[in-house]
């Protein structure tokens, strides 16, 4: 929010980060176009445009804005890549110099937790069909972890099909499953596991 502290006429420029004030320093984005409030004005400033990712302008309307104490607040989302400063400039008239402030972001990436080997990312549904990731493993604690999830049978697709493994079914119906996947039950978020658990 910015008080300029002196009238705006029809037609003047607010220049947010952008020329000829000083341009937005530091580790982040604007990714949206900010949104736009006015205090104490009789009409908003518009339309607002975006003339980078880091700086955008907008209009004052017909009415102008009156007096020294209105306000314009401009609502931004920022993408941050990194902990640091984030600095931004606000400019409207030549005889009044920019104004600049500045905010310390901290940077947290957050990443998903992968499941442990031979385990299933968190708990699946105790009825009915449900989804889960498996940390990957042999054939056999894939078994293990579909019978200690009190399941009957997941399925993985391959190559857009589902093949399936039943932990206490004979050898023979395992068969096409064992042979895929021979090397072991690979890991990670692209392999969904569908538990078919039983009612």
């Amino acid at each position: 929010m910015v008080t300029p502290a002196f009238p705006a006429v029809a037609g003047d420029i607010i220049h947010v980060n952008e020329a000829p004030g000083p341009l937005m320093t530091g580790p982040g984005t604007i990714t949206s176009t900010p949104t736009v409030g006015i205090h104490g004005c009789p009409e908003m400033p518009a339309p607002v445009v975006m003339s980078s990712s880091t700086s955008y302008n907008a209009q004052i309307g017909a009415s102008g804005c009156a007096g020294t104490s209105w306000t314009v607040e401009f609502i931004e989302t920022i993408t941050v890549t990194a902990s640091g400063d984030i600095c931004q400039s606000f400019f409207m008239v030549t005889a009044v110099p920019p104004v600049t402030a500045c905010a310390t972001v901290q940077f947290a990436k957050s990443l998903p937790v992968a499941p442990e080997p031979g385990k299933f990312a968190g708990t699946v549904a105790p009825t009915g069909v449900s989804l889960g990731v498996f940390g990957g493993g042999s054939v056999a604690a894939l078994s293990a972890a579909i019978t200690a999830e009190g399941a009957v049978s997941a399925w993985l697709t391959v190559d857009g099909k589902f093949i399936g493994l039943f932990p206490a079914a004979p050898a023979f119906v395992n068969g096409t499953f064992n042979a895929m996947f021979a090397g072991g039950v690979p890991a990670g978020g692209l392999l969904l596991v569908m538990l078919n658990t039983t009612p």
